[in-house]
């Protein structure tokens, strides 16, 4: 159960993140939209673990057990977001984690 939990959450994350908001212009992030709930940055890690249901310091170890299942796309996605909350809080060490894991995402994407 929890586990077809988990692929659905982020298969609605790949999905949403490579959707297109009609009235995004290119300059602003996309939206994810959870499930009853106003629209989602893309940006917001807190907004994003509450949406995935682990706390913001968890983001990293929910994009690598993505990673692990082969959901590269979605991975750096979330990966993205722990970057984002690292440099906020100034946690380089986690900062440079997000780094690696986006390298290697980008790499077994072919980016």
């Amino acid at each position: 159960m929890q586990a077809a939990r988990s692929i659905a959450i982020a298969t609605i994350i790949a999905l949403a993140c490579r959707a297109s908001d009609a009235r995004d212009t290119g300059n602003a992030p996309p939206i994810l939209r959870g499930v009853g709930e106003r629209p989602v940055r893309r940006t917001d890690p807190v907004r994003l673990a509450r949406l995935l249901g682990v706390a913001p310091e968890s983001l990293r170890a929910a994009a690598e057990e993505r990673y692990g299942r082969q959901s590269y796309d979605s991975a750096a996605d979330i990966l993205k977001s722990e970057l984002i909350r690292a440099a906020e809080t100034g946690d380089r060490s986690a900062e440079a984690r997000a780094h690696m894991w986006l390298g290697m995402a980008a790499w077994r994407l072919g980016d």
